[in-house]
């Protein structure tokens, strides 16, 4: 199975283990790339993301329903660094079991990123700051006690200079913190 992080969301899920995998709760790797520092690699995932707040889209319920738009579930994708001897151990293309958890925040999560824009360009802003979106993986139980964390979009202010707001986030980023609790075999349900 030929994935990379360079395809889209379509491309990705027209592929029927990509999508089995996802619609039966798992996150798939899609590329692996390594970091300036050889212990460790980038890991690619994607997964479907449930539970995000409608409101924060600007579109009603029933705008979504005529444009054809589930509200309760998005195909996201995040990034975790990992270990090299451990993301040497799982191939492209595996699923895991998990889920990726949305995280707004009005402080950048990593260098050069952009607040969010809505569709019409305009930015998007929480009691008058930027909101910048980060994705982050995690088991469905940690995500089933601490959900998604967003920011209610309480402003749009028409698009203006990129040093005075941001544009749209192009990346998704995120880590887990925490200690390992399994290993990469049974991550993998005895694959690796």
């Amino acid at each position: 199975m030929e994935l990379n992080r360079n395809m889209t969301n379509d491309e990705l899920l027209a592929i029927n283990e990509v999508k089995q995998a996802i619609d039966n709760g798992k996150i798939v790797i899609i590329d692996k790339v390594a970091t300036s520092n050889p212990e460790y690699t980038n890991l690619y995932f994607i997964g479907k993301v449930e539970g995000l707040a409608s409101s924060n889209t600007g579109v009603s319920s029933l705008a979504a329903q005529l444009l054809g738009w589930n509200n309760s579930e998005i195909y996201m994708r995040s990034i975790q660094n990992a270990s090299t001897a451990v993301a040497n151990q799982l191939p492209i293309g595996s699923a895991l079991p998990g889920t990726i958890r949305v995280v707004d925040s009005v402080e950048k999560a990593f260098d050069n990123q952009t607040s969010r824009i809505d569709r019409d360009g305009n930015h998007l802003l929480h009691n008058g700051q930027p909101i910048y979106r980060s994705t982050e993986i995690c088991t469905i139980e940690e995500l089933a006690e601490s959900g998604h964390f967003t920011l209610e979009v309480t402003e749009k202010v028409p698009q203006r200079s990129q040093q005075s707001v941001g544009a749209d986030v192009t990346q998704q980023t995120g880590n887990v913190g925490g200690t390992q609790s399994s290993s990469v075999n049974s991550l993998l349900g005895g694959q690796a």
